[in-house]
């Protein structure tokens, strides 16, 4: 999780041995942050921060001038069944649901500003299930596993949300991109990169403050 997150991060403090908090506790822009790895993710030769194998969202959706930034980290104390859904709990989305259900409800969710919801849970789904995220389309939310492999999972969730479907592109036209599935990759078309743009704009009157 931590991983996950600092590649989301832009604020330029580090330590190795405490995870992320909020120096003052309360809502709003996250200020500081305190890392286990000590080490800022560089480009690779195609244009991707990553570190110990996770691609940063920045590094696909950068492409369309969309940047995302971590601006503050709540750790909600929940039940086993709710960080990992048990077998025949079936393979919807209701465990996440009632995650974000209980986040959007934290006194310390920003709720006055649009901003964009990612839950860590242990699994997502059911272990019989094969999803490891999910996004609530309509909530602005979407819900990452343990599981999940690299950074492109998180922005597939996220690139759900920009489109607004749940539908897939075809990994035979286009082999690497970011919404395939399975697999993600981490490339995005002119198309996703126009829908992008527009999506964002959803989130303007946040960083007018």
């Amino acid at each position: 999780m931590t991983g996950q997150m600092a590649l989301w991060d832009q604020v330029p403090v580090i330590n190795e041995t405490t995870n992320f908090r909020s120096i003052d506790g309360g809502t709003g822009e996250l200020r500081l942050a305190e890392r286990k790895w000590d080490v800022w993710p560089v480009p690779d030769v195609h244009g991707l921060y990553t570190h110990l194998g996770w691609e940063s969202p920045d590094s696909i959706w950068g492409r369309a001038k969309v940047r995302f930034r971590l601006v503050n980290y709540i750790d909600v104390k929940t039940d086993n069944v709710h960080a990992a859904p048990v077998a025949g709990d079936g393979t919807d989305d209701r465990r996440l649901r009632e995650n974000n259900d209980a986040l959007s409800a934290h006194p310390q969710h920003i709720s006055d500003k649009r901003v964009v919801k990612v839950i860590f849970m242990h699994r997502i789904a059911p272990p019989e299930a094969e999803q490891v995220g999910q996004a609530l389309i309509g909530n602005g939310c979407v819900g990452i596993a343990a599981g999940a492999s690299n950074g492109a999972d998180i922005a597939h969730e996220i690139g759900h949300l920009i489109t607004g479907s749940q539908t897939h592109t075809d990994p035979q036209k286009q082999p690497d991109n970011v919404m395939n599935h399975p697999g993600p990759g981490t490339t995005i078309t002119d198309e996703q990169v126009g829908q992008a743009r527009e999506w964002a704009k959803n989130f303007a009157e946040f960083w007018a403050h």
